[in-house]
């Protein structure tokens, strides 16, 4: 269902539930902030994603790749997902909207994070 602003009603829960997890780990700093390495000291497979992110917003793009090569993919879906919000013809929404994009980034990510995951038994 959508509201007049055009977000969808499991978008605005997603974030409410992104602010809440952000508040109890600011009142809980005993948690791990991530259970996986806490439990078996390994690397997720998005380790590192929010460094790389942060780093391409600076413009160290090798840092970035080193960080995780999956923050690329975080930064293009965000690109991808802001130029949906923005008004323009509808041939070129369309293009934007075909299902291929989510299908092509969602594996990407999916490879990138393996890759990533599968390349810390590999040093």
């Amino acid at each position: 269902m959508d509201d007049r602003s055009g977000i969808r009603t499991w978008e605005w829960a997603l974030g409410l539930l992104g602010l809440a997890a952000a508040i109890a780990l600011h009142w809980l700093p005993d948690l791990p902030l991530c259970a996986f390495k806490a439990s078996t000291g390994l690397d997720c497979p998005t380790c590192g994603t929010t460094r790389s992110v942060y780093a391409l917003l600076h413009g160290h793009f090798a840092l970035a790749w080193r960080y995780n090569p999956t923050g690329y993919l975080v930064a293009f879906f965000v690109a991808h997902r802001a130029a949906l919000q923005v008004p323009g013809p509808p041939r070129w929404k369309a293009a934007l909207a075909a299902p291929v994009w989510n299908h092509a980034m969602i594996g990407a990510l999916v490879a990138f994070g393996l890759d990533h995951f599968i390349g810390q038994f590999l040093r």
